[in-house]
């Protein structure tokens, strides 16, 4: 009788191959880190990304992150880390029998989001201002006049 955490390990790794494969075939490349390295294509623009399949894949989502990311301008739905948001943490149903299909529509999602036009941007940081704001252990001075 095999155990239950064991088949979830073999169900994982199953997927992770399966999305290791959509990968290559993506024309992404397996870095030493284990981090996949590879371009999207947005209205005629190449735009390097980094894809990291985490250890609970496929239920939880890959992490895609922006190689080159600029941190002086902020963009909405873009982490610090140049982390993409492409849905909520919670209340999100994947469908983890098709890895390769979350895995291409994962890399489809970060796609809207960078294609998002700089006025809804701006709509979206003012709605999700908090989400923005400095960490609070980032060292934040604050000058003022008043006591």
């Amino acid at each position: 009788m095999i155990k239950w955490s064991d088949a979830l390990k073999e169900e994982r790794a199953s997927a992770v191959e399966d999305a290791a494969v959509a990968l290559d075939r993506l024309g992404f490349t397996k870095q030493i880190s284990g981090e996949w390295h590879g371009d999207l294509e947005l209205q005629g623009e190449s735009v390097a990304v980094r894809v990291i399949l985490p250890a609970a894949f496929p239920d939880e989502l890959p992490e895609i992150f922006l190689v080159d990311f600029d941190m002086s301008s902020v963009r909405s739905h873009i982490e610090s880390n140049g982390k993409i948001c492409i849905a909520p943490l919670n209340g999100t149903l994947l469908d983890t029998s098709h890895p390769s299909a979350l895995l291409v529509e994962s890399l489809d999602l970060a796609k809207r989001v960078l294609c998002i036009p700089k006025s809804t941007q701006d709509l979206d940081v003012q709605v999700e201002f908090l989400a923005y704001w400095p960490e609070k252990s980032a060292d934040l001075s604050i000058w003022s006049i008043i006591d």
